[in-house]
């Protein structure tokens, strides 16, 4: 009777976990105060965030990132949309531009565990950073293995 009990909360517990995470989040945080101008090559499985079905908290609109003013408390309340600029779907590159104190989300899906590892990320023409899985420039949080977000800071 004990080890059913212990199996109901487990799974109690598991289900919350399961229904209240967001998925995966890919962003990059611009915490300089000049707009920077973001690059992206993404590899052939990538889904864009704006992609319908992918993330229960998109847009819908493929053509566009969703950025937030990092100054502002809740932000994800008042996303600020922008439109991509030279998005090359042969090459399978897209830029825009990061304003100052904002972040960007360049990739989300909900119930996945990993994001589309092999993205590569040219910040003003010259910085590279790539989404490894063991690398360090992406901090991941929460450390949990059902989700979470991949976060980029940008600082002077």
């Amino acid at each position: 009777m004990r080890n059913k009990k212990i199996a109901g909360v487990i799974m109690l517990l598991l289900s919350c976990l399961y229904s209240c995470d967001p998925g995966i989040g890919v962003a990059i945080h611009n915490k300089t105060n000049k707009d920077k101008t973001i690059q992206v090559l993404y590899p052939a499985n990538f889904r864009f965030p704006g992609d319908s079905g992918q993330s229960q908290y998109n847009l819908c609109i493929r053509d566009s990132i969703k950025t937030f003013d990092l100054m502002e408390k809740n932000n994800y309340l008042h996303p600020i949309v922008i439109p991509m600029a030279n998005w090359d779907t042969v090459v399978r590159t897209y830029s825009f531009i990061l304003k100052a104190n904002h972040g960007a989300v360049i990739e989300s899906r909900f119930l996945a565990a990993f994001p589309t590892f092999g993205q590569v990320f040219i910040i003003n023409q010259s910085d590279t950073i790539k989404l490894n899985k063991d690398g360090k420039d992406f901090i991941k949080r929460p450390k949990l293995f059902i989700g979470g977000s991949w976060t980029h800071s940008i600082k002077d």
